[in-house]
Order: C-alpha cells, then structure tokens, then sequence
C-alpha cells in the first residue's frame, strides 16, 4: 500500500476542475469491430408507466423517492463468454488545461500480462475529506432498468466544456440489447441517504456501439448530459480528468458504491493497486484485484491521482464468479475518447 497524503479540507469545491483528457501510448496494436462508435439516445422516455407522459427533468427528479431509491437492486455484470481480443490503435486525446503532475515524456510501465490475480483487495471506506473530490466528484446512479426495474450503478463527473459530463459503464446506460435505461440520475457524495449536491437528471445517454447492441464488455463504457441543477455540474462538485490510449499496469484508486454484501451501498469505497491485463478478454481489458460487488458498476479508475484528482482510465464493469477478488475494466482506447469527444461539448 502506497503512502498517501490526507486531503485537505478547505478547498473550494465550485473551483475545483480537473483535466479534459489527453494523448498517450495504445497499449497494444488490434482492431476494432465495426459496430464500436459512440451512440446517443434520443429521449429521455420513462420506463414507469406513472410517468411516461411527463417525462422531464422535474418529473424524472421526482420520481427518484426515497422509497424507490432504497428499492433499488445493484446493477449486475457478468460475461458470458471468454472475449477475444479487440480494440484500439490511435491516440484522439484533447490538450491538458489543468491536470495533476505528470511524469516527463511518455508513461511507461512493466509489461503486465505476467501479472496475476492473487490477494484481494478490501474495498475500505475513502478516508477524504467529504466535502472534496474525489468524495464529490463521485456518486450513486439511479435509473429505470430497460426491464422495469428499478437499478443503482456508480459514476464519475468528468471535467469537459460542457460542464455537465458523467462518465460510467455501458451496462449502467444500456441493457446492451438496444434499449436505454430511464429515469436516469446522479447524486454525486451519497452518504446514507444524504444528498449534499442535490440530485442530478440526464437529459442524455451515451455508449459504444458494441455494448449497445453486442454487449460486448470490451467496450462497457457509459455517458451521461446532466441538467444543470442551479448551476453546472462540474462547476459545483468538479470534475475528474479522463485519459485514453494509456499502458497496462498503472497503480490507480478505484472508487464506487458496492451495494451486495458485505457491502450495503451507503458510502464511497475504494481499492487501490497496479492495474494487470485480462487474460480471459484476450488481454484487452484490465484487471484489479479489488473485493468491490455490484453497485460499484462504473465508479472511476483514476490514473495519475494526487490525492484529489486524477484521469478517468476505467471504469468498474464487471466481475468473474471464480474470481471474487478482482474487478475488471474495459480498457480506455480511442473509442472511449471517441465517446468522451461526442459528450463534451454537448451543453
């Protein structure tokens, strides 16, 4: 375990934002399949029929009561099949403004497909600040499951022009059947029931083409346009960096709300560790060795973290019932900076 600095406390949250994205080295050289390319959803249609009539940011924020919330089953991923290797070749990133300390030239790292899953990773409570990311930049998801039923995921708000950007995972915005998930809302710092930052809407959805109609976990990658809430997301809990084309093999904090046991969803968890390659997804995708359960489905892995900040490079996704102590994550291409670029001005 990595010594860590404490947070500080009296940072001003409405002026904390963190990197757009920027260009790094592919890990590896494959190809993509053809129906990869970021998707939108066109509407922000409920799936309840109570509300399917009026369905608008007042109606959406409404609907999420604390009774349907606590109802809310943790969003389950579990492959069906062994991957084959995918992916992506060329670095789309977008220049840094304001980012965490980066090592000169290019990041470098041990080749880790010799790296195998072995101790598990308790997640623990974050020891932050509450009131400071990644605390605030990270939070519980809500939505109206493509089946009717009523779901929780985690996610992370993104710094981009727009202000407004969740990132999370595919599974977490789509069935992967070509259906979106409704009634879809981000209560960034949940502790308990408490909202500090109030509750968030989409009024967008977005994912990767082959997770949308393949569920392909190589491309499990989700966003989301938030409503402004009194003001822009970003501006008023900050927001992550988001990094692609990057080595395996990076130490990253991995942060979510578990909700299965022994985890109850109530509180932001973490895992900390060097990210290894996925063997039963060809290599293409990163493993961690981390306890976390279902709820934590899209929380952030933040690469390059200084305690406060750090890029997104993955996201929880899903988990292998002979490996309970690890989690994996697709691997962040240029197709999940394809998706990044189609949300970030997206006002």
């Amino acid at each position: 375990m990595r010594t860590r600095s404490r947070l500080r406390t009296s940072l001003v949250i409405a002026g904390l934002v963190a990197a757009g994205s920027f260009t790094g080295v592919p890990a590896t050289a494959q190809t993509d399949r053809p129906d990869t390319g970021p998707v939108m959803s066109t509407a922000l249609a409920s799936g309840d029929a109570t509300t399917a009539a009026n369905s608008t940011e007042a109606s959406i924020r409404s609907f999420w009561t604390e009774e349907r919330m606590k109802s809310a089953k943790p969003a389950d991923a579990t492959p069906d099949s062994k991957a084959s290797a995918t992916a992506v070749t060329e670095a789309a990133g977008a220049p840094v403004t304001v980012a965490p300390a980066m090592p000169a030239g290019t990041v470098s790292s041990a080749d880790a497909s010799t790296v195998n899953p072995s101790a598990v990773n308790t997640a623990s409570n974050w020891y932050g600040s509450f009131w400071s990311p990644p605390a605030t930049t990270t939070g519980r998801v809500f939505f109206t499951h493509a089946d009717g039923t009523y779901r929780s995921c985690s996610g992370s708000a993104v710094n981009s022009e727009a202000k407004n950007t969740v990132f999370t995972a595919g599974h977490c915005v789509s069935d992967g059947q070509g259906h979106w998930h409704t009634n879809w809302v981000f209560v960034p710092d949940y502790y308990y029931g408490y909202q500090p930052f109030g509750m968030w809407v989409a009024r967008e959805l977005g994912t990767l083409g082959a997770w949308f109609s393949g569920s392909d976990f190589r491309y499990d990658i989700g966003a989301a346009v938030m409503y402004d809430n009194g003001g822009k997301l970003v501006n008023t809990v900050g927001g992550q960096g988001i990094a692609w084309n990057q080595p395996h093999g990076l130490y990253v904090h991995v942060f979510g709300y578990p909700a299965d046991p022994p985890y109850d969803g109530q509180q932001l968890k973490y895992c900390e560790g060097y990210t290894y390659s996925d063997p039963w997804s060809g290599w293409a995708n990163l493993g961690l060795d981390c306890d976390m359960t279902p709820g934590a489905s899209g929380g952030p892995w933040l690469a390059y973290f200084n305690g406060t900040f750090g890029y997104v490079n993955g996201v929880n996704s899903y988990k292998y019932s002979w490996l309970p102590g690890s989690i994996y994550s697709p691997y962040f291409g240029s197709l999940a900076g394809s998706l990044y670029n189609l949300v970030r001005y997206r006002y």
